[in-house]
């Protein structure tokens, strides 16, 4: 009702040395949540991953998750909790890569598809905090991260957050790393030291405005008058100002108004 969409995640802690839970009680939960999520999909933007380690960043964990395998089964209990047309999405590529192992990212052909892959995206929690954020990139090929996440995110959905403004922040990288991995949404209250440096800097009103898809009309043409049976004709030309592409369907419909106004 109020034109809002929800990026859930879970997670059992918000302490760093809180307890997260054992595989099988996490999968206990999803199983528990998956009626819901299904019910309110409509609603639902993506999902990030959650669940594994404090704030289920999936970087810390008392029960010993944070490996390759049990990610992996996190991840594929979320996806088949959710509707084939919404997404999870994970907290840095390396993982992604690691839990598919495939290396390269997704291509024309996988997008849309409906396979597992193809519909987990990012998240970034800590972006912009300095060259690798925060270990978001692998130290020793950052820019090898960065690309993939020019490629990977064509197709999928990344967001995330700013987390301290340690000297990289300023608009110059931010609007380049912004564009380059192609963001979706971004946490509006956090961190405030960032975006108060965005508004000061005169870049904030961009930012907003190019978050996500912004779909501009260039051109169009249109049958001036068609006969009885015949077949309707419009061309049209639209270009993308914003930073991403759409990840969730979206319906296209062409409404035909008469302007001819009787007295």
């Amino acid at each position: 009702t109020g034109g809002v969409k929800v990026i859930p995640r879970f997670s059992y802690t918000d302490n760093q040395n809180g307890a997260d839970a054992a595989l099988d009680t996490i999968l206990l939960h999803i199983n528990q949540l998956t009626p819901i999520l299904q019910e309110n999909y409509d609603v639902i933007a993506y999902v990030e991953a959650g669940f594994i380690g404090a704030w289920g960043e999936w970087y810390y964990s008392t029960h010993n998750l944070n490996n390759t395998n049990s990610r992996r089964t996190v991840t594929y209990a979320l996806l088949d909790a959710l509707p084939l047309n919404r997404n999870v999405v994970l907290r840095t590529p390396e993982y992604k890569r690691n839990i598919f192992q495939i290396d390269t990212p997704l291509d024309s052909i996988e997008a849309f598809s409906g396979t597992k892959r193809s519909r987990v995206g990012a998240h970034n929690d800590c972006f912009l905090a300095d060259a690798t954020d925060y270990g978001t990139y692998v130290w020793n090929d950052i820019e090898g991260d960065k690309n993939y996440l020019n490629q990977d995110n064509r197709f999928v959905p990344q967001g995330g957050e700013t987390c301290c403004d340690c000297g990289y922040a300023g608009c110059p990288n931010s609007l380049i790393d912004l564009a380059r991995m192609r963001y979706s949404l971004l946490n509006k209250d956090y961190h405030p030291s960032v975006l108060s440096r965005w508004t000061t800097e005169g870049c904030m009103d961009e930012v907003k405005r190019r978050l996500g898809y912004r779909l501009e009309l260039l051109q169009a043409s249109i049958s001036d008058s068609i006969k009885p049976t015949g077949t309707f004709n419009l061309n049209f030309q639209i270009t993308n100002k914003g930073f991403a592409s759409p990840f969730n369907p979206r319906n296209l419909e062409i409404i035909l108004r008469n302007n001819i106004f009787l007295k």
